[in-house]
C-alpha cells in the first residue's frame, strides 16, 4: 500500500508597488521556494526582490530574485503566479488612499506597464518596489515514506525528511 502523506510548507508572498505616470500599479507575487516553518519564512523575507527586464525580442517579463540571484521568471499570460492592481482614476492624485476601496484589478500588458514607469528613458530593467510581505502556507503531497526515491517536494531545512524515510 502506498503511505503519502501530506505536508505544510510556507512561502513568502511579496508585494509591489510603485507610481507611475498612469497611476500607482501594484503586484502581490508568490514566491517559488518553500520553507518548512513559519519561522524560517519570516525570517527570509528580506532575501527578496523583483523587477520587470525587457527581453531582446521586446517582451516585458518580471524577474523574481531571492539573495540578487534569479529563481523565477513571470510572463504576463502567466496569470495564476501574480495580482496586478491599479489606483482607480478618480483617486490617482490623491495624498491618502484606501487599499481596500482606491485599486482596482488591472490586466494591462507588462509591456504597457514597464512603459509607464521608464518613460522614453533607454531602460532594460526597472527594480520594483518591495513594500510588504505574508507567509503564505502550502500543502505539500506525494510523500512516500515507503519508498527508496528521494522525495521530489523536499523542504530546504526540512531536517525531519531523513530521519522518518
Amino acid at each position: 500500500m502506498n503511505d503519502k502523506q501530506i505536508r505544510i510548507g510556507y512561502k513568502i508572498g511579496g508585494s509591489f508597488e510603485d507610481y507611475s505616470d498612469n497611476g500607482s500599479v501594484g503586484f502581490e507575487i508568490l514566491f517559488p521556494h518553500i520553507y518548512s516553518s513559519y519561522e524560517e519564512a519570516q525570517k527570509n523575507n528580506y532575501r527578496l526582490s523583483a523587477q520587470m527586464e525587457k527581453q531582446n525580442n521586446g517582451e516585458v517579463v518580471i524577474v523574481l530574485c531571492e539573495d540578487k540571484s534569479p529563481v523565477d521568471t513571470i510572463h504576463w499570460d502567466e496569470w495564476w503566479k501574480y495580482k496586478c492592481n491599479r489606483i482607480k482614476e478618480e483617486r490617482k492624485n490623491f495624498i491618502s488612499v484606501d487599499g481596500n476601496t482606491d485599486y482596482e484589478p488591472c490586466s494591462t500588458k507588462f509591456e504597457e506597464i514597464f512603459r509607464d514607469y521608464c518613460g522614453n528613458k533607454k531602460r532594460k530593467v526597472w527594480n520594483m518596489e518591495y513594500l510588504a510581505y505574508w507567509i503564505e502556507p502550502v500543502i505539500i503531497m506525494g510523500f512516500n515514506w515507503s519508498d527508496d526515491e528521494e522525495d521530489t517536494h523536499m523542504i530546504e531545512g526540512d531536517d525531519e525528511f531523513e530521519e522518518e524515510k
